[in-house]
């Protein structure tokens, strides 16, 4: 009995579960190209909303939903902490120390209750100029050129230091600069 080709028309609600259970990369480098219908299905805001949903992935303000919920979606993935050791857990590992003035850098326990209760230590220095900088290789975390140029993502900076500084009568600048698309250095001076 010779072989015969059967097609099967799978509803498209059935594929948009399938697709809602596949990788979201993955849905959109491959499935995406399979044909049309299943371009406009990943293409479409319900099914990244959906995505969001399923994932536990909501806007901030709720009232304001994203405009593009396919880019609110990838973003909101990539979001975390590029700093090494933000914390001080590890002393000064992954900080590269321009200025050590004063008492020099050191890492301590707090001296109060941080309102994150997971930050136990911090960066702490005395009356002295110090710099401490880290380089970050947004390419090596996983921000391609065309994510970045595309997307244009928000990029939030900010330094936790002991309030000891408010003695002194000093304030802490923050510096970050952004080399092309491919790096980040960010440098606290105390």
């Amino acid at each position: 009995m010779p072989y015969q080709k059967t097609r099967i028309a799978v509803p498209l609600a059935v594929v948009e579960e399938i697709l809602l259970n596949l990788p979201a990369h993955q849905v959109v480098r491959v499935c995406r190209l399979v044909c049309h219908e299943w371009k406009e299905l990943v293409d479409s805001a319900a099914h990244w909303r959906e995505r969001c949903r399923r994932e536990g992935i909501q806007p901030q303000d709720v009232s304001r939903p994203p405009n593009n919920w396919r880019q609110f979606y990838f973003l909101t993935k990539k979001r975390c902490n590029l700093l090494k050791n933000p914390r001080a857990e590890d002393k000064l590992q992954g900080w590269k120390i321009v200025q050590n003035g004063g008492d020099r850098w050191v890492a301590e326990k707090n001296r109060k209750p941080f309102p994150d209760e997971t930050v136990t230590k911090c960066f702490v220095t005395s009356h002295g100029l110090c710099m401490k900088q880290q380089l970050i290789d947004l390419k090596k975390e996983g921000y391609s050129d065309a994510f970045m140029d595309q997307l244009q993502p928000r990029i939030k900076i900010s330094d936790c230091n002991d309030d000891r500084m408010i003695i002194f009568g000093r304030t802490v600048p923050l510096n970050a600069h952004i080399y092309g698309m491919c790096y980040l250095q960010v440098c606290p001076t105390l």
